[in-house]
């Protein structure tokens, strides 16, 4: 299994060596989880990146300020399953996101997937895709459909949640009753995949759930502590420490490496630690 990650510093470039830290972050779990993975940024020409950093991922430069990102990060995906470098099935992910370990359930299917939330107009999360090398072609005309849906909205929209907009569009609106936290099928795709976001791609207090029955309109507050946060670690395949909840992945990553479930060569990256966790 390889990841693809996207982290431009188009809007951040005097901050770049800051997000830059999700990355390596990201990376790390990841390589707990895949030890024989290779792992992918996609970034921009002008984009800073230390060659320390090479030890942990490989730099794929894209012309990301071409397009409103949201267009450009699935244009972004779809050259990499074009590309040379697409040899082995594949996760595609957002930097905010972490590995607990392998998806095995997800991998077993072969088929293109997604995770899912009771959300009526952004049920499906991007930031989790996953593409089977058996299912290259498939891949790359669903993220053709996708980007070219994106083109036909305002600008407005483009600049905001098109991707996820388009994404509901394209695998299909499940009726209530499929949102239940168990595997699903696309509505629209037969080869499509669902899984459960409250294990696959879980967000700590967040304001949805997989199942329709627990949605209760407003936050859930399932991660008040650090007993709760180090739980994720055994209890969740994936998280994303999406929004405000950003920095929560860096206490996370800290617990974990503070009770030896990770470690950190930080020689070798050329970071320190106090760098990488600097805020807290």
């Amino acid at each position: 299994m390889n990841l693809v990650m996207c982290c431009t510093p188009i809007g951040k470039e005097d901050t770049y060596h800051l997000e830059l830290r999700y990355a390596i972050l990201a990376a790390l779990f990841f390589k707990r989880s895949y030890p024989n993975s290779k792992i992918f940024v996609l970034t921009t020409p002008d984009a800073d990146i230390p060659e320390s950093y090479s030890s942990l991922f490989e730099t794929i430069i894209f012309d990301f300020r071409k397009h409103p990102f949201a267009i450009a990060r699935q244009l972004a995906y779809k050259y990499f399953l074009e590309s040379n470098y697409f040899v082995k099935e594949t996760i595609f992910t957002g930097c905010d996101v972490i590995f607990c370990k392998p998806v095995d359930t997800i991998e077993a299917e072969a088929s293109l997937a997604m995770t899912y939330r009771y959300h009526l107009s952004q049920p499906y999360c991007s930031d989790l895709f996953y593409v089977p090398l058996a299912k290259k072609d498939a891949g790359i005309s669903f993220l053709n459909r996708v980007a070219e849906r994106m083109f036909w909205m305002p600008a407005e929209t483009q600049g905001g949640w098109a991707d996820q907009i388009c994404l509901a569009i394209e695998i299909g609106h499940m009726e209530d009753h499929f949102f239940n936290g168990k595997k699903q099928n696309s509505p629209r795709m037969s080869d499509f995949k669902l899984f459960p976001g409250d294990e696959y791609l879980f967000t700590p207090n967040d304001f949805f759930s997989s199942i329709k029955s627990d949605h209760a309109g407003s936050q859930i507050k399932d991660c008040t502590n650090s007993r709760d946060m180090l739980n994720l670690l055994h209890s969740k395949y994936v998280i994303h420490f999406k929004g405000a909840r950003k920095d929560l992945m860096f206490i996370f990553a800290k617990l974990c490496e503070m009770t030896g479930h990770i470690g950190i060569d930080y020689k070798n990256m050329g970071i320190s630690r106090e760098d990488l966790f600097k805020l807290y």
